[in-house]
């Protein structure tokens, strides 16, 4: 009897929520392992829990981890080997992670992450950014916006036209 992907993911949720230092990497071997089995292929959730434990972690290159992982779920997007539905979560775990981690000690790389995760949302095919994605965006930036920076407009344009502006934002 193969494991199924219910399975898997109530381990990568285990593992996402454990205090043991190696659980972000133990999760990741899993993922890999999902993704090489013929039965069983990870999900936008099984990439968005791992992206989490990443986020947790004590790693000092969790956010290169984030981003790897997050650019793998995009291959897979690409390849067809993961399905669209809920894809905008992941793009909203490494947008979680950032603002969760957005210490003066990582603040840089925070910043830098949030915006390679929009930047690489803004050129996927068929997923869209949600409110969450532009709230959690615009938190992680704080304030923290030179005036010319042409991300952050773009963002905020797109964000205006699929009528998401709030007070928050």
């Amino acid at each position: 009897v193969s494991p199924s992907r219910y399975t898997f993911n109530i381990i990568l949720k285990i593992l996402s929520r454990s205090n043991s230092n190696d659980a972000a990497a133990k999760a990741d071997d899993l993922l890999r392992e999902m993704d090489d089995m013929p039965s069983v292929s990870p999900d936008s959730f099984s990439y968005g829990t791992c992206i989490i434990a990443w986020g947790r972690s004590k790693e000092r290159n969790k956010f290169e981890r984030v981003v790897e992982l997050m650019n793998r779920f995009v291959g897979a997007l690409e390849r067809e080997k993961v399905n669209q539905t809920n894809g905008i979560s992941v793009f909203n775990s490494v947008l979680s992670v950032c603002y969760h981690n957005s210490s003066f000690e990582f603040k840089a790389a925070a910043r830098e992450t949030a915006d390679i995760a929009m930047q690489k949302l803004l050129k996927t095919k068929g997923i869209q950014p949600d409110i969450t994605t532009y709230s959690s965006y615009f938190k992680i930036l704080q304030g923290d916006v030179p005036a010319d920076d042409a991300l952050v407009k773009d963002v905020f344009a797109r964000c205006m036209d699929a009528g998401f502006v709030t007070k928050e934002i």
